[in-house]
């Protein structure tokens, strides 16, 4: 068994998700894990997935992982290159050499297994399940619109898949050090009195993930009158690494992508370690040696043109995070030492 001081974490484009995933700033997701990212629509969830495959895209420790992004609902209109840069543009594969995407639960098992079958590792994002069918329900389909009538349970069948299939992988990831992204659509309960929100699959991605990561649309970013981006929630409510539920905030831009260095600032502001000199002006006070006093707008402009300034910016919300999560702390001794 590996322990998790030996497990690489890949980035998420997010250093607040990260902190959340992990309680780290240079990864968020364990590879040989299964994460299910839950959300509305326009919520970022493909953004999400693909910034993962962006950050592996950009670190050396995984210039031999494999990044693939399963379009099973062939939607993506995104300039890779442009938005995620030309290093995933130019390593981002589909899931087998002759197959340019999963139509089917039964396909996506073929097409994975093929993958763990090469031994080689990999990162790979399936958007979405929910766009995914299987043959039998696609037979009992073809059935009712042919007779009016089908035997057994219409779209059962995905759920029993899921769970041969999840069961199946799990292991096969650790033993590779690869990571399987599920992004999965919300749907309205309607067999509950109360209004609450659920996924497609049944109880398998409850079960085998690690991750659950539920994301929220808190509104729309404006420029004058037009929508550029979204506030989003990221709220972890499963995490077997850390055992914690948390939950941040960030935008995320149509043109751009997840905004971290914005969303680390206004994490600061929000826990009153930065202060607003004005209504214009943000006092980012880094160290004794290091105040910047600019416009919101200018000071990421300043820190992303700065990596020492990026690398310092990370180190101060890291540990402002470990102080709140310190003053949270039970601080009890340990029941086994």
């Amino acid at each position: 068994m590996k322990l998790i001081s030996d497990v690489k974490f890949v980035p998420t484009g997010s250093t607040l998700l990260n902190l959340t995933l992990s309680d780290r700033v240079d990864g968020g997701l364990a590879l040989g894990r299964i994460a299910n990212v839950i959300g509305d629509a326009s919520t970022g969830k493909t953004m999400l997935g693909l910034s993962v495959l962006a950050e592996a895209a950009h670190l050396r420790e995984f210039e031999n992982h494999h990044l693939i992004y399963d379009d099973t609902e062939a939607a993506l209109a995104i300039d890779v290159g442009r938005m995620f840069g030309g290093k995933l543009a130019n390593r981002l594969e589909f899931p087998t050499p002759d197959v340019e995407f999963s139509d089917t639960v039964e396909n996506f098992y073929r097409n994975i297994l093929w993958r763990i079958g090469q031994g080689e590792p990999f990162i790979y994002v399936l958007d979405s399940f929910d766009a995914l069918a299987t043959e039998e329900d696609e037979e009992t389909a073809a059935a009712l619109q042919k007779t009016g009538q089908v035997k057994g349970g219409y779209g059962v069948a995905k759920a029993k898949m899921a769970s041969q299939i999840l069961r199946h992988i799990n292991s096969e990831l650790k033993n590779l050090d690869s990571l399987l992204i599920i992004i999965s659509q919300t749907r309205q309960d309607l067999t509950s009195v109360f209004s609450r929100k659920i996924r497609s699959g049944g109880r398998a991605l409850g079960f085998y993930t690690s991750y659950e990561i539920w994301l929220t649309n808190k509104g729309r970013i404006k420029v004058s009158d037009t929508v550029v981006g979204n506030m989003v929630q990221a709220e972890v409510t499963k995490n077997k690494i850390t055992g914690k539920i948390r939950k941040v905030e960030f935008p995320i831009y149509y043109e751009y992508g997840i905004d971290d260095v914005g969303s680390m600032v206004d994490f600061l502001l929000n826990f009153g370690k930065w202060r607003k000199k004005n209504k214009l002006t943000v006092v980012a006070e880094f160290s004794e040696d290091l105040i910047l006093e600019l416009t919101p707008k200018k000071l990421i402009k300043e820190i992303e043109a700065n990596p020492e300034t990026f690398r310092r910016l990370r180190e101060l919300v890291a540990a402002v995070w470990q102080e709140h999560e310190e003053r949270v702390s039970m601080r009890r001794k340990p029941k086994y030492e």
